[in-house]
């Protein structure tokens, strides 16, 4: 009988163990934070992860079209050679960066879908975000299920596809969950949306967020600030992904200081950092 009570007992406190850390997990542990490539744009990739991991990031969005490294022929786009493949895996490495989206990326043909999500499930890519053509979705909720990757539609400004959470909730209908949206609630300000009504309204279909503060509401010339500084309520939005239960990574992006961005950066994620807290 002694080994059944040993037995028992590493059962119920493995039980307890399990109760007493979900007790603990507070709203927004499940929330991570990448940066997109993009806020270095004036940078080499390999410079752009250095400055990530020098900032505290653990996450990144590539984008197509950046240059690798210096002294190397080779860009970030999809259709890299394999040398250029093992090239980005060994600077990620070296800088503990987790590449786990790519995008804003749209392609013109079949071939080129199946070429990206190919790229993608060997680089590890979790989410490619998009503005994909209307046409494109029969042919996406295909390849998101065939690869096990998501695709998530992001927004722009006023007077592109789609500026209006309604215009993607409208294309999206129907299919699978791997197809959803990435959230840019700067646009949304940008183009005069409230970006936690615009929140609320995706609820449900929110795969991830490029996320930013900005200058000013209802601009198209605003630009992106330090998080915490801007006119957007940083708590609200952060409040409202906790009410949704959202879980996943959010993408902080720097569309303004283009040759210092590391300084607006260091803020933002801090002030991210306390906000999910």
């Amino acid at each position: 009988m002694r080994p059944l009570n040993v037995f028992l007992g590493i059962v119920m406190l493995s039980l307890f163990s399990v109760q007493s850390c979900s007790s603990q997990k507070q709203p927004g542990n499940d929330i991570q934070l990448a940066v997109q490539a993009w806020s270095f744009r004036n940078f080499t990739f390999q410079e752009a992860v250095k400055q990530a991991a020098q900032i505290g990031f653990r996450h990144i969005e590539m984008f197509p079209g950046q240059k690798i490294s210096e002294g190397t022929e080779g860009n970030t786009h999809f259709g890299m050679s394999e040398e250029s493949r093992e090239l980005v895996k060994s600077i990620l490495k070296e800088n503990n960066i987790k590449l786990v989206q790519y995008g804003v990326v749209s392609c013109n043909s079949k071939e080129e879908w199946v070429q990206l999500f190919e790229f993608c499930k060997a680089m590890g890519v979790e989410t490619i975000n998009s503005e994909p053509e209307f046409s494109d979705f029969i042919l996406l909720d295909s390849l998101t299920q065939a690869f096990n990757i998501n695709l998530a539609v992001h927004n722009h400004a006023t007077g592109t596809r789609y500026w209006d959470p309604q215009i993607v909730l409208d294309q999206i209908e129907g299919k699978n969950p791997r197809i959803g949206v990435c959230a840019d609630n700067g646009h949304w300000m940008r183009s005069g949306l409230d970006p936690v009504e615009s929140l609320k309204k995706v609820e449900g279909k929110l795969i991830t967020m490029h996320i930013k503060d900005m200058s000013e509401f209802n601009n198209l010339e605003a630009h992106t600030v330090a998080f915490g500084t801007g006119v957007l309520d940083g708590k609200k939005l952060i409040d409202e992904l906790k009410r949704q239960g959202f879980s996943g990574i959010i993408t902080v992006e720097n569309e303004y200081n283009w040759d210092n961005p590391a300084n607006d950066l260091t803020t933002t994620l801090a002030s991210l950092n306390g906000l999910l807290k």
